[in-house]
């Protein structure tokens, strides 16, 4: 399973940038802005998840991280990653798994966002 999906955006780029943490909210993601380029997003509870694992269920807490730069010819990158170890450490395989379709769920709706919105020129998964 993918753990990094880079798209490569065209059009203006803080449109771009928005279309892509708008399509991440309505996954239920929150945005906290690490700088003006680097966002890490979360949802559920990590205090359920300590001490639940993966039976928090809706609760289960994710952690993935979305970056923003531009490429030789301009266009605005957006670089969706997920730290698979930390899903397995807190809810095991089956913490793992719903990690990695809720990761899936997340670059499609990138995807699907970006290219409705006209900005969508490619993607890449990367590991």
């Amino acid at each position: 399973m993918a753990s990094m999906i880079e798209f490569v955006l065209t059009g203006d780029q803080e449109a771009a940038k928005k279309v892509v943490l708008d399509a991440t909210a309505q996954q239920g993601f929150t945005a906290t802005a690490i700088d003006a380029w680097n966002f890490e997003l979360t949802r559920g509870s990590n205090g359920l998840t300590i001490a639940f694992g993966a039976l928090a269920g809706k609760n289960f807490y994710l952690k993935f991280h979305v970056g923003f730069s531009a490429d030789a010819e301009g266009h605005l990158v957006a670089r969706v990653s997920r730290d698979a170890t930390g899903s397995a450490l807190r809810g095991g395989a089956l913490g793992a798994g719903r990690a990695a379709s809720a990761f899936q769920q997340v670059a499609d709706a990138i995807g699907a966002a970006t290219t409705q919105a006209g900005v969508f020129a490619s993607n890449r998964t990367i590991g």
